[in-house]
């Protein structure tokens, strides 16, 4: 087996790994809520168990969504700001993370695979995102910023290394995975990225012609 098709396995094993661990969460309560409302006596109040079915089956949609447009095919020719901006608000806001994406008056126009590479970069400022604050996403024709802003805010050096591309395949875990996968896109999509760290903010630049 060739060293690029040992890579490509390896990589789509870990994002695997990553979206079952983030589906399995909600999922999980899901199953909870409706074995729980197997239990209940009938009349007997549900509101809490109906709420936690509700609100986890809201998140494994907006889930599905993001990752369907930031990992599957469907994402290679999105260029439509605003619906990225909608699925992102989706995935991010169903924590304790604020997105601010504010639409410019005029909506640049995306190359092919921009979209898809500024929903990975989101990836990467949410997981920065520790303790939870502020996600700051511009977008112009020629540079992609997400900036994340909060207490402790910072990526794992394992991320940070795999971003740089400075990580052997076979060292690659399921958490450096996104930085690794994010660098390959970036890289597919002609652009160039850069990493800047401060005390409680972290900012992913991608610009054009890297």
């Amino acid at each position: 087996m060739g060293q690029n098709k040992q890579v490509e396995i390896r990589v789509a094993e870990l994002l695997a790994s990553r979206l079952c661990h983030e589906l399995v969460g909600p999922a999980g309560a899901v199953a909870n809520g409706v074995e729980f409302l197997g239990e209940l006596a009938p009349g007997e109040p549900n509101d809490d168990a109906m709420a936690l079915v509700s609100k986890s089956a809201d998140q494994i949609v907006s889930r599905l969504k993001f990752f369907r447009l930031a990992y599957g095919s469907a994402g290679r020719g999105s260029d439509d700001v605003p619906e990225l901006r909608s699925v992102t608000h989706a995935f991010v806001e169903s924590g304790n993370t604020r997105l601010d994406w504010p639409l410019p008056p005029i909506v640049p126009d995306l190359g092919d695979g921009c979209g898809k590479l500024v929903l990975n970069m989101v990836i990467l400022g949410h997981e920065a995102l520790i303790r939870g604050g502020t996600l700051s996403v511009s977008v112009d024709d020629d540079m992609l910023t997400v900036t994340s802003t909060g207490d402790d805010a910072m990526l794992p050096g394992e991320v940070v290394a795999a971003l740089q591309g400075t990580v052997q395949t076979g060292m690659l875990t399921a958490r450096a995975v996104q930085g690794e996968w994010t660098r390959l896109m970036s890289e597919q999509a002609g652009y160039s990225l850069e990493l800047t760290v401060e005390t409680g903010k972290v900012s992913l630049i991608a610009r054009a012609g890297g």
